[in-house]
């Protein structure tokens, strides 16, 4: 399977969390047992024994619906898949939180999977590779703000998330028409079909289960307190502080300042409160607070 080449968010100095951490070592490690059975002992154990084909799963290998994420074919393909997982998964890990981080990369893994069995489940051969939880990570990651911008290492400019969304999707479609038509690949063994199927698993996971004008979270039980809580609290005096000094005018704000606040609040308006990190919670903080208490 493909790598997934990285594309970070704006720079940050925060290291990968708890679940993103495990997967990424987890990876490693498992190319590692990879290549020692292939080297040292000639054994191509993990491979039919991990990798995703239709033939495989008639034998009731289920369980590579899944493991197929875990396997490798080379180490440029591994330090890929690692790094996009890296810059893209610490950024909405620390947004969604390493339970549903976790949950996403099982969906992308049997998302990108099943669609790759649709398109190429005929052919021989068979997938292997984490690109397709990449993908999914990035379809979740545009999904909660399209207008975020995205920033790329040694290059100043940024562009809009979805721009990047739109580009993979034209790729991936690009390399199934040339295939379809020609019989030939653009890019030798890129399992397009799984990028999309993780892109479009990312997506609709965020949209129906983190999204909360979904259905799925209108549906959730609201806890509220009891009415003589809400009785007993009209009792007590609301104290309110008079300033009999002249109001002070507000210190100018920043363009950068201003549209960075204009468009966070939008995504609050749109998908609420929790889908903001906790970079960008503490930049409204900063910015709310009046210029005595900075």
């Amino acid at each position: 399977m493909p790598p997934l080449c990285p594309v970070p968010n704006r720079p940050a100095d925060r290291s990968p969390g708890s679940f993103l951490r495990g997967l990424l070592i987890t990876l490693g490690v498992v190319f590692a047992a990879q290549k020692v059975l292939a080297i040292w002992f000639g054994s191509n154990l993990a491979i039919e024994g991990g990798a995703l084909s239709l033939s495989r799963l008639r034998a009731g290998y289920f369980w590579t619906l899944l493991t197929h994420a875990l396997l490798h074919g080379g180490v440029l393909h591994l330090l890929c898949n690692l790094s996009g997982l890296y810059f893209v998964g610490r950024q909405l890990e620390e947004s969604i939180g390493p339970g549903r981080l976790a949950a996403l990369s099982v969906l992308g893994a049997l998302g990108a999977g099943l669609v790759w069995l649709g398109v190429n489940g005929t052919n021989p051969g068979y997938m292997i590779g984490a690109s397709g939880i990449g993908m999914a990570y990035l379809g979740a990651f545009v999904a909660q703000d399209p207008r975020r911008p995205v920033a790329f290492p040694f290059w100043q400019e940024t562009m809009p998330a979805w721009w990047l969304l739109i580009g993979f999707i034209t790729l991936d479609l690009a390399g199934l028409t040339l295939r379809a038509f020609t019989n030939r690949e653009a890019l030798s063994g890129v399992a397009h079909s799984a990028h999309l199927g993780g892109l479009a698993t990312g997506w609709l996971f965020q949209r129906l289960f983190l999204d909360p004008r979904s259905v799925l979270h209108a549906l959730r039980p609201r806890v509220e307190p009891p009415r003589w809580v809400a009785r007993s609290a009209r009792h007590y005096a609301t104290v309110r502080r008079v300033d009999l000094d002249p109001p002070k005018p507000p210190p100018p704000v920043s363009p950068a300042t201003r549209t960075e606040v204009n468009r966070l609040l939008d995504r609050i308006d749109k998908f609420g409160y929790d889908s903001l990190s906790a970079a960008e919670r503490t930049f409204l903080t900063e910015a709310a607070r009046p210029p005595k208490s900075r």
